[in-house]
């Protein structure tokens, strides 16, 4: 079996077990606890969770057709200069609402398809 498949499988696994996983949660009586339920209240607190959601996808979803390699040190500095103001927003009285995860991921988007680009090449 060539890697390709076996990604492919790990990714369906991972994907069924968080699926079973969600759905045991959700049917018991405690609030709070399903996956989506932690990544949305974590993403108030912890910026890095939407903006690398954000570029996983902007990686993913949106090629580039060049051949350009993507920048390091651009994804590096934008993702500390994030943790810096995130760090600044958790120890002072701002209030967040829900727009700054909202806008927080589409920056992650962004940045995932013009530092981290996938070519568009297809291989099926």
């Amino acid at each position: 079996m060539d890697k390709r498949k076996i990604t492919t499988w790990i990714m369906i696994a991972v994907g069924i077990l968080l699926l079973i996983w969600d759905i045991i949660v959700a049917a018991n009586d405690m609030r709070g606890d399903t996956i989506s339920e932690i990544a949305r209240d974590t993403s108030y607190r912890l910026w890095l969770l939407p903006w690398s959601i954000g570029g996983i996808m902007g990686h993913l979803f949106w090629h580039k057709k060049s051949e350009e390699k993507w920048n390091v040190l651009a994804m590096i500095t934008s993702s500390v200069a994030l943790i810096a103001v995130n760090l600044v927003a958790l120890h002072s009285e701002w209030t967040i609402d829900w727009w700054v995860p909202l806008t927080v991921f589409v920056g992650g988007f962004v940045a995932g398809h013009f530092w981290w680009p996938q070519q568009a090449k297809r291989l099926n």
